[in-house]
């Protein structure tokens, strides 16, 4: 009769395969990531001036409109016209200014996407090893499946030192 294995000691790679193809659906990080990246946690003070920005916008606004009431000449439609314009432009400020929020978020998500994903794929390689560190606790098939994650693992090491080497001659 074969052993059967317990539910407890089951190793459970599905997880593994979530993490990589997380990793894998990752945009590519380009240079204007590296660049901006300190930029989109420092973006909270840029929130803070679009506030003050509405506070005067709302001043000069309410100017105007005391300035077409005090109109005697019958120049409230030239007024309104351009007070229109004003409006306009600051819509399409407005609009701009959330578009660029937008953008600075998703950065600011993608970034801590990747630091997440490299921080399970940090504690995935250390589980992996010690299990292979303690592979005469787990069953036959236990262990085959052990040492093939760790080969892989050592595998995806051994490249990623070798891409850091050659990053750094050049």
């Amino acid at each position: 009769m074969g052993k059967k294995s317990h539910p407890r000691r089951a190793l459970h790679v599905g997880g593994f395969s979530r993490v990589k193809k997380a990793i894998s659906s990752l945009l590519f990080a380009c240079e204007e990531d590296d660049i901006e990246e300190p930029v989109a946690f420092t973006s909270a003070n840029s929130h803070e001036e679009t506030k003050e920005d509405d506070g005067v916008g709302k001043a000069s606004k309410n100017d105007e409109i005391e300035t077409m009431q005090e109109d005697m000449f019958g120049l409230d439609e030239l007024l309104f016209s351009s007070t229109k314009r004003a409006e306009s432009h600051k819509e399409k400020k407005d609009a701009m200014a959330r578009v660029k929020k937008a953008e600075v978020e998703q950065k600011r998500f993608r970034t801590a996407q990747r630091e997440a994903l490299v921080l399970v794929q940090t504690v995935i390689d250390i589980l992996v090893k010690h299990a292979f560190d303690n592979i005469a606790r787990f069953t036959t098939q236990q262990r085959d499946a052990i040492e093939k994650l760790w080969t892989s693992i050592r595998e995806q090491m051994t490249c990623r030192e070798s891409k850091a080497n050659q990053l750094q001659k050049n």
